[in-house]
């Protein structure tokens, strides 16, 4: 299942204990940790912000079970706040489209006559 997450500091709480130096230090870990996620396969994407704090992640994980599990041994977890949606890939979407439009009920096409929307009949303006 691939999900996207956005990470963002906590608002609420007290801000980190740790001086500025080693809570930059912290920061690197987490990013030297979602490398080596990168290369386990657990992480398809990564991007941090260049003009806020944090940056977003697209997990490849079973479920979102596993996928709590690989948040919570992010060095930064104990700051973060996360936002979490599932994705699904563009061919999945086609198809989960394709199966909507099927359910939808067709339209009459006097409906989509400007007739019928603008009341011009047969005094409609020429151009």
């Amino acid at each position: 299942m691939l999900f996207y997450v956005i990470r963002g500091p906590k608002v609420e709480g007290p801000p980190p204990a740790a001086p500025p130096k080693e809570f930059m230090e912290l920061v690197v870990k987490e990013w030297q940790h979602v490398i080596d996620l990168m290369d386990q396969g657990k992480v398809a994407a990564a991007y941090a912000y260049i003009d806020k704090p944090g940056g977003f992640i697209v997990c490849d994980v079973e479920s979102r079970e596993d996928l709590d599990e690989l948040l919570m041994t992010l060095p930064m977890h104990p700051y973060s706040n996360f936002q979490i949606t599932l994705l699904i890939t563009a061919p999945r979407a086609i198809q989960f489209d394709g199966r909507a439009r099927d359910k939808i009920t067709p339209v009459s096409p006097i409906l989509l006559s400007p007739v019928y929307w603008f009341g011009f009949g047969d005094s409609a303006p020429q151009y």
